[in-house]
């Protein structure tokens, strides 16, 4: 079929993306605009795609002229700083986990966006590695915050964290430089084919050098999108978890790069933003159109079906901090700012109270070691059997436990009301309300669970809480915090106290009466922020 027109689509790279700057009906004219374009600093590439329009409407292209260059920025590329404790990383390969990673991408985050790089890129590709050894400053300034956030409040100096996780970074760029030098495969049709390919090879495990041959494939993609369609495929065609669960942690690189933002921001407000992401992390974004929409189709599919959980994390946790953050929810109309906002935290809440997503892991800060006469937790029925007299300790300790069916049984009588959910069976409930395979332990923690749940209702210690009388600000700060407190471990008594708090949240024009006797504006705002603060240490959002 001969085509009724031809055209000539010039297409720029900028921020990440390539986007139409012109239309030509002639090539000649097309390159001459595409010449011109690439003269602009902030320019990263041009390429010009030569359509065929047939008389049915279809269109056939091809690329026949491509250039790329490194774009220049008008400021000085810095780090993004962090609003908490990063992931501690003890050896080289801790910094190549996913959490490892989700770090990299928010402080380098400038960086990685002007060079359109993955932290998975970055780290298995010894070139990139050199190029970031070369923005000065950048590499140092980045290890010192994050050894500034991992030594603040210790005694530790931070001289000498810095200096370790130098040693962590010389020893990926090492390991990046040997795998430079292989001659590997390229990549398969399935990554499992690609990790079969490399198992024969001595220099390091079939993981790093699978990764290593995917990275090269991903730096020949021109954007965001194409780096993504990559990867879906892969996911699509894979058959074994193992690949799979390789292939979904560079997918939750790309989404926790500047591929989300792109994806949002034609929504009309924060809160809008924040559900299309929940959305998304479903399984169930809809798109309208576009280049990327089949690519969205099958990155809706591998979700829905729950084949990319760390990418799932990552959405999660990119919307979880758009809603704490200090932008206006809804920017345009400052009086429907608190009714969008309440739109917003309703999606972070899931019918059993929950947070979406899994807590971070507790950072491996500097910590006293345990004192001999502490005593024994039954958190030790969830380890290996106990010997001597601990094993004596812990029969004494269940004894007291299954013999007690009210919460003044479990407690020492010398601890005063304060003290009776915290201290009551010497528990770390954290540890010892973990979620365990061991049935026994189990056991144990649904009969506590009972007994704090009648404590509950006995002493209608809910109801104190949730006075009447009281503003429903004082009622909702109240039973958010005592959620919160980590005084009750996760199950039916704590489930009773969130459900009132879900009960209150519910209330017809919660939001304007939680503020009500607040005039000013920006202190109400601050007010309604800091009890979502709450929320989420209540793990209610």
């Amino acid at each position: 079929m001969h085509p009724i027109h031809r055209n000539f689509e010039v297409q720029t790279l900028r921020n990440g993306q390539w986007q139409t700057e012109a239309v030509h009906d002639s090539e000649n004219d097309a390159r001459r605009f595409a010449e011109r374009v690439l003269g602009e600093k902030t320019c990263g590439g041009a390429r010009i795609i030569g359509n065929r329009i047939h008389r049915d409407g279809s269109v056939n292209g091809e690329i026949v002229f491509h250039k790329r260059q490194a774009a220049k920025t008008m400021q000085p590329i810095r780090i993004d700083v962090l609003d908490k404790i990063p992931v501690f990383c003890e050896t080289a390969d801790d910094v190549f986990t996913l959490q490892s990673r989700m770090i990299i991408n928010r402080v380098l985050r400038t960086y990685l966006e002007t060079a359109l790089l993955t932290p998975t890129e970055l780290l298995h590709g010894f070139k990139h590695l050199q190029r970031l050894g070369s923005h000065k400053n950048l590499l140092s300034s980045a290890l010192g915050h994050i050894a500034k956030l991992q030594t603040d409040g210790t005694f530790r100096p931070r001289e000498d964290r810095q200096d370790e996780l130098f040693d962590l970074a010389t020893r990926v760029v090492t390991r990046a430089k040997r795998a430079e030098e292989l001659r590997l495969p390229k990549l398969g049709r399935q990554f499992s084919e690609t990790l079969a390919a490399v198992s024969g090879v001595d220099y390091d495990t079939p993981e790093y050098l699978a990764m290593v041959i995917l990275s090269k494939s991903l730096g020949s993609r021109e954007s965001w999108l194409e780096k993504l369609d990559l990867l879906c495929r892969l996911a699509a065609d894979e058959t074994e978890e193992n690949a799979l669960l390789l292939i979904d942690t560079v997918v939750a690189d790309v989404l926790g790069g500047g591929f989300l933002d792109t994806l949002t921001n034609g929504n009309r407000s924060l809160g809008d933003a924040v559900s299309g992401l929940f959305d998304l992390a479903d399984g169930r974004y809809e798109i309208a159109g576009g280049a990327a929409i089949d690519t969205i189709d099958t990155l809706n599919g591998l979700l829905s079906d729950g084949s990319l959980p760390a990418s799932r994390e990552v959405i999660i946790d990119r919307a979880l901090r758009l809603l704490r953050n200090a932008t206006p929810v809804y920017r345009s109309d400052p009086a429907k700012e608190m009714e969008e906002y309440q739109r917003a935290l309703v999606r972070v809440m899931v019918p059993n109270g929950r947070r979406r997503v899994l807590a971070d892991p507790e950072p491996k800060v500097a910590r006293p070691a345990p004192r001999p006469r502490d005593p024994i937790h039954l958190a030790k029925l969830t380890e290996e059997h106990a010997e001597g007299e601990g094993e004596s300790n812990i029969i004494t300790k269940l004894d007291t436990v299954f013999s007690a069916r009210v919460i003044g049984q479990l407690y020492r009588r010398s601890i005063n009301d304060g003290e009776k959910l915290t201290k009551a069976l010497d528990v770390d409930a954290e540890a010892f309300w973990a979620p365990s395979s061991d049935t026994d332990a189990q056991i144990v923690c649904e009969h506590i669970d009972d007994v704090l749940e009648r404590y509950l209702i006995e002493e209608n210690i809910i109801e104190k809480l949730d006075r009447p009388d009281d503003s429903i600000r004082e009622r909702a700060i109240r039973l958010a915090r005592f959620c919160g407190a980590g005084v009750l471990p996760e199950g039916k008594a704590l489930n009773m106290a969130r459900q009132r708090v879900v009960r209150l949240l519910r209330e017809p024009r919660f939001d304007i009466r939680f503020v009500e006797d607040i005039h000013d504006a920006e202190a109400a705002q601050r007010a309604l922020r800091d009890f979502n603060d709450l929320l989420v240490k209540a793990r209610l959002a």
